[in-house]
């Protein structure tokens, strides 16, 4: 399976790591609760 998204992030996030977490959907879009980590991101200041 594969998917591609834009992360647009807040402008007024606080530097320092965030994970970054996947999750899916049944067919009705309800969340399942499987999810996992695949990498982290780093936000720095200006």
């Amino acid at each position: 399976m594969r998917d591609e998204v834009d992360v647009n992030l807040n402008p007024v996030t606080p530097p320092g790591d965030y994970p970054i977490v996947v999750g899916v959907m049944d067919g009705a879009g309800t969340p399942l609760e499987a999810r996992v980590e695949c990498g982290r991101v780093r936000v720095v200041g200006r």
